[in-house]
């Protein structure tokens, strides 16, 4: 199984590390991927806003005037969301991976019996 998350906007949401990202947990035997993207608090934005200044601007937007607070974070705002891990979803299915979705409210993209947490790929012998 690969996590693959947190998926930062400008940063790891790009086709091609998405692209790489897949295909290499596949080649490397994963079965099933889960992915979310970042979940903006206080504290973590305030780490990823000093590490990568030039994104300031960016991520102030698109988490605090565009995005929305779900559950004490800020998330970015659904259509991108929605957006970003439907190619993740399309580069799953392109190498064989069933897919889920975590805390992101799209359950519509996740595959029929599977979850997030994985517990649906362990087999229960009786």
């Amino acid at each position: 199984m690969l996590r693959f998350d947190p998926l930062l906007p400008f940063l790891t949401d790009n086709e091609e590390n998405i692209r790489n990202i897949v295909r290499t947990a596949a080649k490397a035997g994963a079965k099933h991927l889960v992915s979310s993207t970042y979940k903006a608090k206080i504290d973590n934005l305030s780490r990823i806003l000093s590490a990568f200044p030039t994104l300031s601007e960016k991520y102030r937007k698109i988490y605090l005037k565009d995005g929305e607070r779900i559950h004490g974070s800020r998330y970015a705002p659904k259509k991108y969301r929605e957006a970003i891990l439907l190619k993740v979803k399309e580069e799953a299915k392109r190498n064989s991976l069933t897919f889920a979705t975590c805390r992101e409210g799209l359950q519509h993209l996740n595959d029929k019996e599977v979850t997030c947490d994985g517990t649906s790929l362990a087999k229960i012998n009786r």
